[in-house]
């Protein structure tokens, strides 16, 4: 972003600038002026004004206009988009795909200049694949704002990659996820839908524990925990690994906890919820959750979601607390 933030200004996407302007001294008093945004960021660690200022979650209620959503369950911001769908009242639609960071779609800028130098820009989104975003955004917009009777309105508001995980996906690097576009008009995430497991020892158990069998496990993974895990925001592109690989690094540097082998295929769809009882020897503590597939060929261990917790958090994002050491939290 820093890069974004420092490049020259464009005599033909000027912003505003008058064509008479020096180019060259609008560019050195912007990187004069530069601040890094996680300046910024690093000032406001907790969720405080500056957050809430520009987080429409304050309320949902002053969204009116139409809504068009794209996420990607490689970024690091795909919840944020289940979440609007289930809470806006206007006009909506959704799609998640498999990509990262990037937009969703593969088509080629051609410019031919005066010197007759051919230059190629290429924007795409990976894993794909992707699809036709432009022409699904033309749909969109002939729709709400022409008001263009197109059948827009007749769509499902959810398309949804549903991946299917395996084996030949554990590269740092891939191309295409392995799956199918599934839509739907509302994600009902029923209480009755939901599998519980209870941690058990090194095992997890489908019936809730005695209390005389619930023990106490102490563990500190080594610092190198989660290299296995790929990127927490994919970039989007096919140059960058970020991907995740095999996690049974990762595995043997954790706590696990393993089901017995499933006997019947499951389709899992939704946010997992892990409760814990914790206790921390220090004021402050970080903890990772994964939830792995094992692959009953190769016993290899493929992430499938995963979530962070600062402790110090526990209460508030807003008011973080230090920890009380050795005090059992919830």
């Amino acid at each position: 972003m820093l890069i974004g933030l420092a490049i020259p200004p464009h005599r033909d996407y000027h912003g505003g600038i008058d064509r008479e302007q020096n180019l060259i001294d609008i560019w050195k008093q912007r990187l004069d002026n530069l601040v890094p945004l996680d300046t910024y960021w690093i000032q406001h660690q907790n969720r405080d004004a500056y957050w809430r200022l520009g987080s429409v979650c304050e309320d949902y209620s002053k969204i009116v206009c139409p809504v068009f959503l794209i996420g990607g369950f490689a970024d690091l911001y795909t919840d944020p988009v289940f979440r609007l769908m289930n809470q806006l009242k206007c006009p909506k639609r959704a799609i998640v795909g498999p990509w990262g960071h990037q937009w969703p779609y593969v088509h080629l800028f051609i410019l031919l200049k005066k010197m007759k130098k051919l230059i190629l820009f290429r924007d795409d989104a990976y894993p794909g694949p992707q699809i036709g975003y432009l022409e699904e955004l033309v749909h969109w917009l002939d729709h709400h704002v022409k008001g263009i009777d197109n059948g827009y309105d007749k769509k499902e508001i959810f398309s949804i990659y549903q991946l299917n995980p395996n084996v030949n996906e554990l590269h740092s690097i891939i191309k295409q996820r392995d799956g199918q576009w599934i839509h739907l008009n509302s994600v009902d995430f029923n209480e009755k839908n939901k599998m519980i497991y209870y941690l058990s020892l090194d095992s997890l158990q489908i019936d809730e524990p005695q209390q005389h069998s619930i023990a106490q496990l102490s563990f500190l993974s080594p610092q190198e925990t989660g290299t296995s895990s790929g990127s927490l925001l994919h970039w989007g592109s096919d140059l960058n690994p970020d991907c995740p690989l095999d996690q049974r690094d990762d595995d043997r540097r954790s706590l696990v906890f393993d089901s017995l082998p499933l006997t019947n295929k499951i389709e899992l769809f939704g946010f997992p919820i892990v409760k814990l009882n914790l206790s921390a020897n220090s004021e402050y503590g970080l903890i990772c959750v994964r939830l792995c597939m094992i692959d009953e060929n190769t016993s290899s261990s493929i992430l499938l979601a995963r979530g962070f917790l600062n402790l110090t958090h526990y209460k508030s994002h807003e008011h973080p607390e230090k920890l009380k050491p050795n005090e059992i939290y919830q």
